[in-house]
């Protein structure tokens, strides 16, 4: 679990830094250029992603892991 939010945490560092694009990069500059709405899409988009990533995929493959093992976190 551990893992996708530190890849969503670097992607949102190094999207600003390198403005290279991305998440971070859209929230940074539709806050630079005063979109509101577009800079509330990025952590709403970034909310939808770690849900999805954690409550979905995740959980299958954890409870799958205790079904096959029986081990716990």
């Amino acid at each position: 679990m551990v893992k996708i939010r530190t890849l969503i945490a670097m992607e949102l560092v190094f999207g600003v830094v390198s403005g290279s694009g991305g998440l971070a990069w859209l929230i940074y500059e539709n806050k630079n250029e005063l979109q509101i709405a577009n800079a509330f899409a990025g952590p709403v988009s970034i909310n939808l992603i770690g849900f999805f990533a954690e409550n979905i995929i995740f959980r299958n493959i954890e409870l799958k892991k205790i079904r096959k093992w029986g081990v716990q976190q």
